[in-house]
């Protein structure tokens, strides 16, 4: 068995894809006709964690994190001749010939086909590009949105005028502030930006979020609780005058005495930092969109 393995994190996918299903049978498996001068391509919604072509005579790569690509190998297989030597010789395929079967694993889903070989004309096409069906897949019921869809939702909160004025803080020169709150699904939508007043290139450190007690006593134990965005819109690293993003992040819930904090800090010696604290009550403000129109 021949398996491309792009990701280290192979187990932890398995493990949660077993609880959505067992192998689907060959008999309801769709088919998926490929051809040795053809390179046929499965387009995902999410990106591709694990990739397995169950027969050598198919070779595949990942040109892109949501795009599986295979091909039939054309290389030389050895052959004995009629004089008890080894020889070379062209491998050929058969019109209708199985090749075996691929199984694509995404974060929210597991789909199988199986692969059959046919003759076509080289002029006849390029590519085959094959969008993944959900009535060919194991969908898993504890993701219920796709980075895609995450994507198209932040560009439709970028797009939106900011709903939040009062939530912000001035601090060396540079003003940090909350400009919209969304929730779809199970997921919060979170707009933020920071004005830099100064002449001076803010280099990003680190992104911080986190929960924790509005009023700290020296005297009491305080809690902190870190939260790690789904995504983000933009990896930046750098900026001058303005730093806007928009981050995903599991729907969370905490108590009026904590606060929701987003921590920028810069790099360097001048590690200007600054907070951007976020009450609870407007979280519960948060806008929605209506997943169907969009």
């Amino acid at each position: 068995m021949k398996a491309i393995n792009f990701f280290t994190m192979l187990g932890m996918v398995l493990l949660s894809c077993t609880a959505m299903a067992q192998t689907k049978s060959i008999d309801v498996m769709e088919t998926v006709k490929v051809n040795r001068e053809v390179s046929t391509h499965f387009v995902t919604g999410d990106p591709i964690k694990y990739v397995d072509i169950s027969m050598n005579e198919v070779a595949g790569d990942l040109p892109l994190k949501n795009i599986l690509r295979i091909k039939p190998v054309e290389e030389k297989i050895k052959v004995k001749n009629n004089r008890g030597g080894w020889g070379e010789e062209d491998r050929t395929f058969i019109d209708g010939q199985s090749m075996g079967i691929v199984t694509i694993v995404t974060e929210r889903s597991v789909s199988q086909y199986q692969l059959v070989y046919t003759e076509i004309p080289q002029d006849a096409c390029s590519q085959y590009v094959i969008p993944l069906s959900e009535k060919n897949s194991y969908l898993n019921p504890e993701v219920s949105m796709s980075e895609t869809e995450m994507v198209k939702f932040c560009w439709t909160v970028w797009n939106s005028k900011a709903n939040y004025h009062d939530v912000r803080t001035k601090k060396d020169k540079m003003i940090f502030k909350l400009n919209n709150i969304y929730t779809i699904d199970d997921y919060f939508f979170i707009d933020i930006e920071l004005v830099n007043q100064t002449k001076i290139k803010y280099d990003i450190d680190q992104v911080r979020f986190k929960i924790e007690d509005k009023k700290q006593n020296k005297r009491t134990t305080t809690q902190t609780v870190e939260i790690e965005p789904v995504m983000s819109l933009f990896d930046i690293k750098e900026f001058k005058k303005n730093y806007r993003n928009i981050y995903v992040f599991k729907k969370f819930s905490f108590s009026d005495e904590k606060v929701f904090t987003v921590e920028l800090a810069e790099q360097q010696y001048s590690g200007r930092t600054i907070l951007l604290s976020i009450d609870y009550e407007d979280i519960l403000n948060a806008d929605t969109f209506n997943k169907k129109s969009y």
